[in-house]
């Protein structure tokens, strides 16, 4: 059979005129990002070319963000569609998110790609300093049989913050298993930094999420399962192989 060699590419076209195109393989791209906050929308993609990780980003209005939350999955999907060729059309193991609250637990099962098993979850609140300022925006990490999924509302940077803004919308980040290798979690003062190390065909770059330290041993957790499952993936595909 002939091999059929896919990308994607993306034409922008600036206020002077000058017209942009990105383009990359499935093979170079590493990670996939929807933001979705009230009437902004943007899409980014973070891929290789020449050896080093560059991004490429595509404003849209919220109208039409379900046409391109399924862009993102087509992209997904041609990265790692399920080993055995079967799509279904269903999520499972959504019980993990029973207890997380209702805006994470929507945002989870709405934006997981559907043939998806999930296989841990952790959520936690926004972390404050001194004067109210904001360490960190609330978030969701999500490990499936295929993505490590991060769902993180937006980041408020003023520094008095007395009371809890009501914020619209979310950051999701998508990082194929097949670009995870490796993970740590560096520590500081008033928080952790989980480290998430993907890389794609020549080269690669790191995805740092801050999380509280009381949340540290249950993100280490969930980041063994993504571990062991990528591991367990590779496996299969070596067997295949031979």
């Amino acid at each position: 059979m002939k091999q059929k060699f896919l990308c994607w590419f993306i034409v922008l076209r600036e206020d002077a005129g000058r017209v942009i195109v990105a383009e990359s393989s499935y093979g170079a791209t590493l990670l996939v990002e929807l933001t979705i906050i009230l009437l902004y929308s943007q899409l980014k993609i973070d891929y290789l070319q020449d050896g080093k990780a560059r991004s490429v980003l595509l404003h849209f209005n919220t109208v039409t963000q379900n046409m391109y939350a399924e862009a993102v999955k087509s992209i997904l999907d041609a990265i790692d569609a399920p080993r055995d060729g079967v799509m279904t059309p269903k999520l499972s193991g959504t019980i993990l998110l029973s207890g997380w609250p209702l805006k994470f637990r929507n945002f989870s099962i709405l934006y997981t790609p559907q043939n998806s098993q999930l296989l841990d979850g952790v959520c936690w609140e926004e972390m404050r300093g001194v004067f109210g300022r904001e360490l960190a925006p609330a978030a969701a990490l999500v490990v499936t049989d295929r993505h490590i999924i991060v769902i993180a509302e937006e980041k408020i940077s003023r520094w008095f913050q007395f009371r809890r803004s009501t914020k619209y919308g979310a950051i999701i980040s998508y990082l194929p298993l097949d670009r995870f290798t490796g993970f740590q979690i560096k520590l500081h003062r008033r928080s952790r930094v989980l480290e998430l190390e993907n890389r794609g065909n020549s080269g690669g770059e790191t995805l740092d999420i801050t999380i509280p330290p009381d949340k540290e041993e249950a993100v280490h957790r969930a980041m063994q399962k993504a571990r062991l499952n990528r591991a367990a993936a590779s496996n299969v595909l070596r067997i295949g192989v031979k």
